[in-house]
């Protein structure tokens, strides 16, 4: 089995044909069920592997960042038991808030309101003059 995140579809595909590999990519289940899952997308990925991983299969496991890392690892007992990652990935709660969304991820920062939440220098001596002139 293989877990090679795919920023763009079938590059897997294309690679293993280059170099000879038959091995199913458990990352393309990833991507369809929950998308783009950055830095955890390997590791997640793992996880659906060795879930339907059996003793004496090999695993490549390849993460790309500031650089490509590759491991091949081989199963040598039996996973704990358990399908946590794929329950995981068939009940997943979606996140359909995309405002939600922003504020989690912090880009772009949200700005609410006229002028992005932030009031010109013009109109706050407005406001401020106007308090002045009020309490006179």
């Amino acid at each position: 089995m293989a877990v090679v995140p795919e920023p763009v579809a079938g590059t897997y595909k294309g690679l293993a044909v280059r170099i000879g590999l038959t091995a199913r990519n458990v990352a393309e289940d990833l991507q369809v069920g929950a998308g783009d899952l950055g830095a955890a997308q390997p590791l997640f990925g793992l996880a659906l592997a060795l879930e339907a991983a059996s003793v004496g299969d090999k695993l490549l496991l390849v993460g790309f960042g500031s650089g490509c890392d590759a491991l091949v690892l081989e199963v040598t007992t039996a996973p704990p038991g358990g399908t946590a990652a794929r329950t995981s990935l068939a009940t997943g709660a979606a996140l359909g808030d995309y405002v939600r969304f922003l504020s989690l991820t912090g880009s772009p920062r949200s700005r609410l309101g006229p002028a992005g939440g932030r009031q010109s220098r013009r109109s706050r001596r407005r406001v401020l003059a106007s308090r002045v002139t009020a309490a006179t």
